[in-house]
């Protein structure tokens, strides 16, 4: 069912050169549908709650 079940995932890589960022994705299961999907500097507990707030 949709909204049951979310996946994120986080993957560093160097999407510009020289600049190191962490792509941080939220998607559903069910359909997936991107919910969120943002570079932060470094994935942790802040990147992870920022989806839902």
């Amino acid at each position: 069912m949709v909204g049951m079940m979310l996946h994120q995932d986080g993957s560093s890589h160097e999407w510009v050169p020289d600049q190191w960022w962490d792509l941080i994705v939220t998607m559903d299961d069910a359909n997936s549908r991107v919910y969120s999907a943002f570079f932060v500097s470094e994935e942790g507990t802040m990147s992870s709650f920022s989806m839902i707030y």
